[in-house]
């Protein structure tokens, strides 16, 4: 079968199964019941119900498939919705859970907005009259996917600063679970292993995959990205787990699955009590000082239900991804079949050589054609550290006689796509505070922690500086433009966390607002070239996929791990 063919096959079950689901157009749904005082966000299948008791907390009172379990426990003395937390350098931390204290966190006003045949988003603003912050919970509810996503944003309307705040999580949720049940968490295991592996460092590699771990009654667990043992590798959002979730009572029956959209530092908390299991999640290791006037937002996460196996579940996170998350495909035939010159040319790429190369490819049936590193100027014509030359981003005439567009302009002619491979946040050293180059000492990330040393005469470029994010924007829209750049390979192997609080960000929030840049950038790449394809190489991939643009048709341990 031709992939032609197989993309007309998919679309046509695709157009089956909503034919079989009704001639009723699916719809979103994001009301408000005065009666009942009660907010209803969903779709035909799968619901989720807020409640503004007479005491004035929020309870959640229904969450799960329309005619199935009812995961919600309404009366869960830790409310629902948001948790916040700030531990200012004096005296203890300050805990906010909701409107678990209702003579302290007040529920002001809503907003309903979007269009119902793709997705509603529901705006539950409340006040702390005592401190003079505003809570906004965004929650987001879609016609086709069976998925809430929510996030929480943080705003100081008050005249003095809002030390410590280390906590803004857009994930609580109790989920009414009695002892007797037995409760399954799936989860991915990320990356176990380090560079340089020797002596008692030796370990078998096995990053990613699924492992199944059962929660008793009065056990918890907690996925994060931390590593907190002597192999750790980096602090990177996939070092020790993906942030995805899967809850199953039974096989077969009823489940609920989540995650994280970010590619910073996050956890996910899961503690059972005798009656519930607590959903707790979103950003790690930040600690942020509020200015007046000035608001914080996490990421979003997601959560939804669904009936069957894990695999039921899966599909129905995929859906969400597809329709409402990630970018659209460039062309009917993506994904693409890719020839990389890293394995065979490491960074000795000579333009004689990979037209010859590029032939072969494309006599092959390859449909795309990249660089790897190597490219830019200063990059040593004989093997040596591909580190050499980082942050120029301007092609080298010496191995590319006739240029970079030259040659893009070839392989498109044999019917190829090209790339080329980037590592932004990454700079060779010679190259700060020297004539011709944009990049400054004060662009620098610093830490004290062991990984940010020096490798090989690079370091880490800060993102959480604006000055950084405008170069990044100028020179990879100059690189894409210029060399015609269909694929970006965006490598990530050094990182560390900055603690510098003198250029764009504090000392505490180095990772939220690094991350916060990386997507800064690549949303603008996506908006100048909405076909370019970002592929986040990320050292084999200790970071997932980045960017946050939406998609614009809709935006300790009970017992060991099985692997499943």
């Amino acid at each position: 079968m031709t992939r032609r063919s197989f993309q007309q096959v998919l679309a046509a079950a695709a157009a089956a199964t909503r034919l079989s689901r009704g001639a009723a157009e699916p719809r979103a749904i994001a009301e408000f019941g005065a009666s009942q005082r009660a907010f209803t966000l969903g779709n035909a299948r799968f619901r989720k119900r807020l409640r503004l008791a007479p005491s004035g907390r929020l309870e959640q009172d229904f969450l799960g498939l329309v005619g199935g379990r009812n995961w919600a426990s309404p009366a869960s003395r830790w409310s629902c919705g948001f948790h916040v937390r700030t531990s200012p350098p004096s005296g203890g931390p300050d805990l906010v859970f909701g409107l678990a204290e209702p003579a302290r966190v007040k529920f002001v006003r809503h907003q309903i907005e979007g269009d119902p045949a793709t997705a509603l988003e529901l705006k539950l603003v409340f006040e702390e009259p005592a401190r003079k912050l505003e809570y906004t919970l965004h929650l987001r509810a879609f016609a086709e996917a069976d998925v809430i996503e929510q996030w929480l944003e943080v705003r100081n309307d008050g005249s003095q600063p809002l030390a410590g705040l280390d906590r803004f999580d857009p994930l609580l949720a109790p989920l009414a679970v009695a002892a007797r049940e037995a409760c399954t968490l799936y989860y991915v295991q990320g990356e176990r292993y380090v560079f340089g592996r020797s002596g008692e460092h030796i370990q078998p590699y096995g990053p990613y995959h699924v492992c199944r771990l059962g929660l008793p009654a009065g056990n918890s667990f907690t996925l994060s990205s931390r590593q907190d043992s002597a192999l750790r590798r980096r602090p990177s959002s996939t070092a020790e787990f993906i942030n995805w979730f899967s809850l199953e009572l039974a096989p077969g029956g009823d489940g609920l699955f989540g995650g994280v959209e970010w590619s910073g530092l996050w956890f996910i908390h899961f503690a059972r009590t005798s009656s519930e299991l607590i959903l707790q999640g979103g950003v790690d290791q930040c600690r942020h000082d509020l200015a007046p006037g000035r608001s914080i937002t996490s990421p979003r996460v997601f959560y939804g239900c669904y009936r069957g196996d894990v695999d039921a579940g899966i599909h129905q996170m995929h859906r969400y991804l597809r329709a409402h998350v990630m970018p659209p495909d460039p062309d009917e035939n993506f994904p693409w079949a890719c020839y990389n010159t890293w394995y065979n040319w490491n960074i000795e790429l000579r333009e004689e050589a990979l037209r010859q190369e590029a032939e072969l490819a494309a006599e092959l049936g390859l449909e795309c054609f990249y660089l790897d590193a190597g490219w830019y100027e200063g990059s040593p014509a004989r093997r040596a550290s591909f580190g050499i030359g980082l942050g120029t981003w301007t092609e080298n005439r010496e191995k590319f006689p006739s240029g970079i567009a030259a040659f893009a302009d070839y392989v498109h002619s044999l019917g190829m796509k090209f790339g080329v491979w980037v590592e932004p946040e990454r700079v060779d050293l010679s190259l700060v505070d020297q004539p011709g180059s944009a990049i400054r000492q004060s662009w620098l990330a610093a830490s004290d922690a062991p990984e940010a040393a020096a490798r090989g005469g690079t370091s880490l470029l800060c993102f959480g500086n604006p000055e950084v994010v405008a170069w990044a924007k100028e020179t990879l829209e100059r690189v894409v433009a210029a060399y015609k750049v269909e694929w970006l390979k965006w490598d990530h192997n050094m990182y560390f966390i900055c603690t510098r609080g003198d250029h764009g960000h504090q000392a505490g929030d180095g990772n939220f607002a690094h991350i916060h840049g990386v997507y800064e950038v690549m949303d603008h790449l996506r908006r100048r070239f909405p076909r370019l394809v970002i592929e986040n190489c990320a050292a084999a991939g200790s970071r997932p996929a980045g960017g946050c643009i939406p998609n614009p048709t809709t935006p300790g341990n009970p017992a060991a791990p099985d692997p499943v």
